[in-house]
Order: C-alpha cells, then structure tokens, then sequence
C-alpha cells in the first residue's frame, strides 16, 4: 500500500503543484500552526507564516547493526510576536511537546494531508541578534533513554532481606527458562536465579509481576521438592516468589519458569513468541513502568495503544518468524539490573536479524530481512515508492566484498549460569575469503 493518499498523489504529479509543509506544535493551552506563508484550512484553522525554514528531515533504517536510530533536526520560526519567548517566560511545560509536521494542500481535504514526522519538541535555541528560534524535533525516544526497571529490593519493602540482596534490581521474564532444556546443565540447577527477601519467612523473588508458573526449585544444584509458589504485593507492586518450607540459609536457590502470560492473572497463555515479548515489554516496562496491580492481585496489561509502537509492522514480523520453525518461533527475555529501553530493543533485533525503525508517524516498526521474496518494489517502511512513481532503471546495488563466510551464534541464554545453552555454526563453502563473525543473542530463539 503507497505512502500517500491518491488525491495527495494526483496533486504531486501535476506541473505546478500546491503542496507545502506545515508544522503544528500541541502546547498546553492549544495547539499552535505554523507554515512558511499564511493558510487558512477550513478544518485544522489558521497557519500562521512564522516558518523561516523546515532543515533537513531523513528517517533511516539500519542495515547492518539493526539498530533503532532516532535522528533530530531543526526547525526554524520567527518569534516577532513574542508568542513563544513569553512562554518560555511563564513556565509552560515545552519539553516533549507533541510536534508534528504534515504535507498540506488547499486543494485536497485536511484529512488526506501526508503526516512526514511525528514527534516531541526536544531542544530550543535563540537565535544571536533575532526574534526567532531555532526548534529541535525527534522522534518519542526518551523512555527508551531512560533506565529500567526502577524496582529495587529495599528495607522500606523488605525489612528481613538478606544483605546480598539488597539493591538488587527486581527481574522481568517472558517465556519458558528451563536449566535441562538449555544444551547446558552440567551443575543440574534452575535457570533462574532468586533473590532471598525474607529470612525470617523464607521467602526468594523471582520476578516482578506474575509468571506464568514455577515449574521447579534447586538448593545449591539439587532439586526441591516441597516449596510454594506465591503472588504478592507489597507497596502496590505485584511480585512472584518462592516460599520454602524450611530455612536453606546462605544456599544457592535457583528455579525453572514459565514467563509472563497475556491475561495478567495466571490464566493467560504464555508469551513464548519473540515479537509478543519486546513489544509487550516496551509497552508495559519501557513507556509504562510499573505495571498495575489489581486489588485481587492481578496484572493489568496496557493496550499497544499507551506506546508508540506500529501494531501493523509487528504483525508483519510474527508471521515472518512463524515460517522458520514447524514448531513455532520461541523466545525468552530476562533483564536483572538496569538497562535502556533501546538497548533491549537493539539487542532483540540482533538476536533475530529484525530491521527496527520510525515509521512517520511516529511509532516504532520492525521488518525482518525477508530473503525469500523474489518481488523488488519501492515504498514503506523502507521509504520506497511504487514502480510507476521510480521508472523500471531503478536496480540495487550489491556488494561482494568482505562477503562472511563463517558465523557463530550462541543462543538460549541461561541467566542463572550467565552462560549460553546453545551454538551453532554456520558456514559458506562458495566463499573464499575467511571471513567470520560471532553473534551473541540473549534474546535469541528457545526451540523447546
């Protein structure tokens, strides 16, 4: 499906078209217009001329890192009425206001304007010797800047924690971690670790949240047998955890589990699926940490919506994933100590060879590298356009050079042994130049 709405199209492709950019700012008492000449649109109302000029806007995708790139760039407005300084002046909040820049066009309705950015005004200058400014616009990044989660085992929650877990940062775990499914159990003990929180009620966290289930419990490598699982809330944060029937002292008390399920009240299905996994996490732990907590002690999970994530692009990259494996595409995350956001997402993306990206109106998108496709057409997400827009000479461009001949991944992470259960090598006879790279996926597929 092209970009543009055809009337919009129709309009570009004439000899001297009426389109222009326009850039509407959402400030606290009312979204403000702005155009480079003055326009009054029936619907959206008047664009004041206050435009000096729009800087050079690009959206990229990375090829090689995967990495989610969040560029910025500036737009400049004559300030001669004083309207912004004099909000400067009075403390109206600017910083993360929604700004939005659209391709307008008298002669089609408001509605089929092309929506280029979306985002939040991130930096202001004066400029030397002039009524205006210099605005900075990004992409809605910040919460994937800011480090997570913020949950810690503290006195205030836990008065009878034990010293090594204090300050520990509360774990989040999607999927299935299972010590004698991963390639590597030589030590016979949990995937998971635990964190000792009451010694005078016996009590190990295992994660933040509700998990699915517990399936098993080891003591310093030996399996438990007798010994609870519990959902708990302390200070309106949910937490599962282990509960032993006696008191194992300074052992080592690891355990096997299924994740984070979809409901949020254990009778959910389980959240094995990769691209479920980082979008839900940066849903609910990225853009909205802590998640809420019903009275009952239940997890209410956000709607996609509370996040800038592309519902659509997700979609598209499940079903991709969903060929690979008869048995369908498992994955696992689990993140103890504070990370970012962008980290995460970066890592996941390089964990599954997903391309991760703005699409213009602002959310996050992924696609995979899909080599199976034998079609070769322009448009989004890859800022392509459809043939009849580009001609037929349009033809890509590859290279041979420093082509890899040998990879190794190492895959099915085990955090309680913080070590890798699997790898696999694979290798080009055809390619002559040894050329090799290694590829750590922590959130990588579990084929279980």
């Amino acid at each position: 499906m092209a970009l543009l709405n055809a009337s919009l199209k129709t309009e570009l492709q004439k000899a001297s078209p009426r389109v222009f950019p326009v850039l509407e700012i959402a400030f606290s008492d009312g979204t403000k217009r702005y155009a480079k000449v003055p326009y009054c649109s029936t619907t959206n109302g008047y664009y004041q001329p206050k435009v000096i000029s729009f800087g050079s806007f690009r959206r990229t995708v990375s090829d090689r890192t995967n990495n989610l790139e969040s560029p910025q760039f500036t737009v400049a407005i004559t300030d001669e009425d004083s309207d912004f300084r004099t909000r400067l002046g009075k403390g109206d909040r600017l910083f993360g206001t929604t700004a939005t820049i659209k391709l307008a066009s008298p002669a089609i309705a408001a509605a089929n304007w092309f929506t280029l950015f979306s985002g939040i005004l991130y930096e202001w200058n004066r400029r030397r010797g002039e009524m205006a400014y210099d605005l900075t616009l990004r992409y809605d990044d910040l919460p994937l800047l800011s480090p997570f989660p913020r949950i810690t085992i503290d006195k205030y929650d836990w008065p009878n924690a034990a010293p090594d877990a204090l300050g520990q940062y509360v774990p989040i775990a999607y999927g299935r971690h299972d010590g004698l499914l991963s390639g590597d159990n030589s030590t016979k003990d949990g995937a998971i670790p635990t964190y000792y929180v009451d010694t005078v009620n016996w009590r190990y966290v295992v994660c933040l949240g509700r998990a699915k289930e517990i399936t098993r419990v080891y003591d310093d490598a030996v399996r438990v047998t007798t010994w609870a699982t519990a959902y708990v809330t302390v200070n309106g944060r949910l937490y599962t955890v282990i509960d032993s029937t006696v008191d194992r002292g300074t052992s080592v008390v690891t355990c096997d589990i299924l994740g984070y399920e979809t409901v949020g009240d254990g009778t959910g299905t389980l959240m094995d699926e990769p691209t479920d996994q980082i979008k839900h996490l940066l849903v609910n732990f990225v853009y909205n940490e802590p998640p809420r907590v019903t009275s009952g002690g239940s997890l209410l999970w956000r709607a996609d919506s509370e996040a800038p994530v592309s519902t659509g692009d997700w979609s598209t990259t499940k079903t991709f994933l969903a060929k690979l494996l008869p048995v369908g595409y498992k994955g696992s995350i689990y993140l103890t100590g504070q990370n970012t956001g962008i980290d995460v997402l970066n890592n996941w993306c390089q964990s599954h060879e997903v391309k991760a990206f703005w699409t213009n109106n602002g959310n996050i998108a992924i696609r995979p590298d899909d080599q199976t496709t034998t079609a070769l057409y322009l448009d989004d997400p890859w800022l392509r356009w459809e043939t009849d827009d580009i001609g037929d000479s349009f033809t890509p461009l590859y290279l041979s050079n420093n082509t890899t001949k040998r990879v190794t991944a190492q895959y099915s992470y085990v955090p309680a042994r913080n070590r890798f259960g699997q790898t696999l090598e694979c290798s080009e006879p055809s390619v002559a130049t040894e050329v090799t790279e290694s590829l750590e996926m922590p959130y990588g597929p579990n084929y279980f």
